[in-house]
């Protein structure tokens, strides 16, 4: 039996364990093995420090992840507050 060319995926973001992103999106396979998606953000917020793990997954098959760590921006000193 073979995988069928189509399928739905899902595109998870998470923030440690708070999901700030999830999008379902068509999968083509086209006769490959690979398949290339572009996603493109104008922006969203990360409400804090952490790791911020972007993760595609088929069915209950996590096929990949990405992990950043997010650590805060620094303070400037009070001179350049001003």
């Amino acid at each position: 039996m073979t995988d069928p060319q189509d399928a739905e995926a899902r595109i998870r973001i998470r923030l440690d364990e708070e999901v700030i992103f999830e999008q379902q999106i068509e999968v083509n396979f086209e006769n490959s093995l690979l398949n290339r998606n572009v996603l493109q953000f104008q922006g969203f917020v990360v409400p804090h420090p952490g790791n911020l793990i972007a993760s595609v997954q088929i069915a209950d098959q996590i096929l990949d992840s990405y992990r950043i760590s997010i650590t805060p921006a620094p303070t400037p000193p009070p001179e350049q507050l001003h």
